[in-house]
């Protein structure tokens, strides 16, 4: 490999590792596995580069197979979010020994990271370090996934809920999980920067099992995102005749925001009328209200 000037960018005769060192990590093998290693480490600097073969047999068959359970679950742990810090690994799992723990993925997963505050895992080799750990304990990654989904929940980290969601292999799982983080924190994504991550749960629900709230946030994305109103405009009158507080003050909200998009003010006003939160700090209910004072600002009353 570094005849074929694969390690050259790294001065890889100077960084590759000794014996001892190797030994001192706890692995076996010879100089064909350190150049494994080192190579492994430019292609995760190197991220548009094609995916090399001998890199994934390397992986497999050397590195990953050289790892107890314990440590392969580490990895793997680590690379269900695509950065992982001392806080975030105990919510996935690893309670107080998590900066140990995580302390030993960096030391032995260092050419599979990039360079960052925290410990980020290399894109290309995030799903596949995650299926080795699934393949081998499939019962701790569904526990950790979770786990770590209600966590991050419970904690407020919407974005991440849905990005460890994202990432989940087993699409019947991955949908109950994506209704789950979706009832907790739709609004926030798609009121937020992280919009993209609604759109991701959306597409990772099973059709067949949808629901009233999924149709709600369907309607919300052409309405509030795409700007194509008039492809929600059905959905949103019969989501207007519903039972639940919530979802019909959510609703009209969003008739109010296609007719504000209309140019059709007064009808903008009916339905703000019929949008009333119990909850003054859910985030339809601030999409309410700035619905309704852009409504005033077009009258000329505010």
């Amino acid at each position: 490999w570094r005849s074929q000037g694969r390690l050259a960018s790294l001065n890889a005769h100077a960084l590759a590792l000794g014996a001892e060192e190797w030994r001192a990590l706890g692995f076996s093998g010879d100089a064909a596995d350190w150049a494994g290693w080192w190579g492994a480490r430019q292609a995760s600097l190197l991220p548009d580069a094609a995916w090399d073969p001998e890199f994934a047999a390397w992986l497999d068959l050397v590195w990953l197979a050289d790892l107890d359970d314990a440590s392969l679950a580490d990895l793997g742990c680590a690379a269900l979010l695509p950065e992982a810090d001392a806080e975030l690994f105990a919510l996935l799992g690893n309670g107080s020994e998590a900066q140990r723990r995580l302390t030993q993925v960096a030391l032995r997963a260092g050419p599979l990271c990039l360079p960052t505050g925290g410990l980020r895992l290399a894109s290309r080799y995030r799903p596949y370090l995650v299926a080795a750990w699934r393949e081998r304990s499939p019962d701790a990654w569904k526990n950790a996934v979770e786990t770590g989904t209600s966590r991050l929940l419970a904690r407020g980290h919407g974005a991440l809920a849905a990005q460890l969601v994202a990432g989940i292999a087993d699409a019947a799982l991955a949908s109950r999980l994506a209704a789950r983080v979706l009832h907790e924190a739709g609004w926030f994504l798609l009121l937020s920067r992280h919009a993209a991550l609604l759109r991701t749960l959306l597409d990772l629900m099973d059709p067949a099992a949808s629901g009233v709230e999924l149709k709600l946030f369907e309607a919300a994305w052409k309405v509030l995102v795409t700007r194509r109103p008039h492809e929600a405009e059905a959905l949103v009158d019969s989501l207007c005749r519903e039972d639940d507080p919530l979802i019909l003050a959510s609703a009209h909200a969003l008739r109010a925001s296609i007719a504000l998009q209309y140019d059709a003010l007064s009808c903008a006003q009916e339905h703000l009328e019929k949008a009333r939160f119990d909850d003054d700090l859910h985030p339809a209910s601030s999409l309410a209200e700035l619905t309704e004072a852009t409504t005033l600002q077009a009258l000329g009353e505010f």
